[in-house]
């Protein structure tokens, strides 16, 4: 079976936040023209390297406008190298989650970049990596994270997408952040503004809610933390 470079770079991205959308697709590969993957996905969809969970995402500001988002079959993991993990079936809150983390990378703008083991490794050193059983290398990092760059800095952004009250919400942070903080490397880039989370939430309401929780109950705390709403628009023509 042979692919071109664009659609194995489409399936790369799949893999990378666990499942995508259209204007997604049109927006990153084919300068925003409505519909530019339809030839692609068709071909790939044929190949049984994607399927598709048909109309499951309505528009947050267009709720007649519905989108069918895209995952990888097991076949199409192998096809790229990644783990079959990644063509499982998704349940509903996972992929409530993996839609605010997909909007947040790759539609708000600045645009950002989701990381793994490599990438983070390469930012923090070895000191965030650990001997599993296996004797392969195991991340001590968890979670969802993002590379939020400028031409001048940049930092990694934990990514939280909390579908819990206020209060848990800030507790579950301090969890986290004291997870990161075992490592001495993240604890410092917390220091230096180098290591973030970023709270999406699914409504400006609630999204002012957190950003008032939050902010006092992080005021002594040098951690930066970013609240956004997410998803927003799909279609960057109606943001």
């Amino acid at each position: 079976m042979v692919i071109s470079p664009r659609q194995e770079a489409m399936l790369r991205h799949i893999a990378r936040y666990a499942l995508t959308l259209r204007p997604v697709l049109d927006s990153l590969f084919y300068q925003g023209l409505s519909n530019g993957c339809e030839s692609d996905l068709s071909q790939l969809r044929a190949n049984k390297l994607i399927t598709a969970v048909e109309n499951a995402v309505a528009d947050p500001v267009d709720p007649h406008s519905r989108y069918s988002f895209y995952q990888l079959t097991k076949a199409g993991a192998k096809s790229i190298g990644a783990s079959e993990y990644r063509g499982k079936a998704l349940g509903g809150q996972a992929v409530a989650r993996y839609l605010a983390f997909l909007w947040f990378c790759c539609i708000k703008r600045p645009r950002r970049h989701r990381i793994g083991v490599a990438q983070l490794t390469q930012i923090f050193g070895e000191e965030i990596l650990a001997e599993s059983g296996d004797k392969k290398r195991e991340l001590l990092l968890p979670g969802f994270h993002c590379l939020d760059k400028t031409e001048t800095s940049y930092r990694v952004l934990h990514l939280y997408a909390p579908k819990t009250s206020v209060g848990d919400t800030a507790t579950e942070i301090r969890k986290r952040l004291r997870e990161a903080r075992r490592l001495a490397v993240i604890d410092q880039a917390i220091s230096d503004g180098q290591y973030a989370i970023a709270v999406l939430a699914e409504t400006t309401q609630q999204r002012d809610s957190l950003r008032a929780h939050l902010g006092k109950s992080f005021a002594d705390d040098p951690v930066s933390i970013v609240v956004a709403v997410s998803p927003g628009p799909w279609k960057r023509n109606r943001a």
